[in-house]
């Protein structure tokens, strides 16, 4: 009768062991899934939302550098590539030239998010950029200005604090770094490379806004739904556990 009851309270023993082993690998598990899920949700977002700035920044910057393009490249950038010709690159920073480029371009710059914009020649160089010290600069090798030769136009997004590959440059605000093929209206065909920076940091700060804000509208849902899948699991796994105690005990 002694060794009966021992038994019975030892498979109790196993059983009440073997449901809290069940129930705390459904904990782990569910709860990893749910986290997972929810940051997958997150990172989606913002890569899609990010994708969808780069592709609309890319647009707005293509529309701006024909404008640029076409009010500039025949009357001022095609003589200015002529002038600069035999010029020093000192000689061609401090050209009178120059001064009427900037303030051109200042004037077709007025009112947009364009906080840079360079200009390349069929060779690479940089005839102009509203940044002097980079004029005369060669950039051939550049992945951006290479795609423009080709007639490709191309985006990034360059962080703040961050170096930008292709120009080893440090800015202290988010850029969409564009790169934007100039094509003759006479030919068709390439004549130039247009570099333009609009910022972003705005743009990017509203994304982060959005992306707590769908943390909390997915992790919420998320939490509550695990907690009563694991009530309900629990007292699931009490209710079998009473049914197997009574039917061994019987």
């Amino acid at each position: 009768m002694k060794s009966m009851v021992l038994r019975g309270h030892e498979n109790a023993e196993g059983a009440q062991h073997k449901a809290w082993g069940s129930l705390h690998l459904f904990a782990i598990a569910s709860l990893f899934a749910f986290v997972a899920v929810g940051f997958l949700m997150i990172y989606l977002f913002r890569t899609l939302a990010i994708d969808g700035m780069l592709k609309v920044a890319e647009v707005e910057h293509v529309k701006l550098a024909q404008l640029i393009g076409n009010e500039t490249w025949d009357d001022v950038f095609g003589p200015w590539i002529q002038v600069t010709q035999g010029k020093s690159v000192e000689e061609v920073r401090t050209s009178s030239e120059l001064l009427a480029i900037e303030r051109k371009i200042s004037l077709l710059l007025k009112g947009t998010r364009v906080c840079k914009i360079k200009a390349y020649d069929l060779k690479g160089m940089t005839i102009y950029s509203t940044d002097p010290s980079q004029i005369g600069q060669s950039k051939f090798d550049s992945p951006g200005v290479k795609a423009g030769l080709l007639g490709f136009s191309s985006a990034k997004l360059v962080h703040r604090d961050q170096a930008s590959y292709l120009e080893c440059e440090t800015y202290t605000r988010d850029l969409v770094e564009s790169y934007v093929p100039h094509f003759s209206g006479a030919t068709g065909k390439v004549t130039g490379v247009f570099e333009i920076y609009g910022d972003a940091t705005g743009v990017l700060a509203e994304i982060d806004k959005r992306e707590w804000f769908l943390f909390v509208v997915v992790i919420g849902p998320l939490a509550l739904l695990y907690l009563v899948l694991f009530f309900i699991f629990k007292r699931t796994d009490d209710a079998l556990a009473r049914c197997n105690q009574a039917r061994k005990a019987a």
